[in-house]
């Protein structure tokens, strides 16, 4: 909570263009998380 707080006021300061740019590097780099293969668990 305190974070989007902080959040909230900081983006007060920063570009709507850069706060957009910053979001779809975000989306991107989950979705790449998202779609790779899982690793291979250590058999134990």
């Amino acid at each position: 909570m305190a974070g989007a707080y902080g959040g909230g006021r900081l983006a007060a300061f920063i570009p709507g263009t850069w706060l957009l740019a910053g979001f779809v590097v975000m989306m991107l780099v989950t979705a790449v998380a998202m779609l790779r293969e899982p690793r291979a668990q250590p058999l134990r």
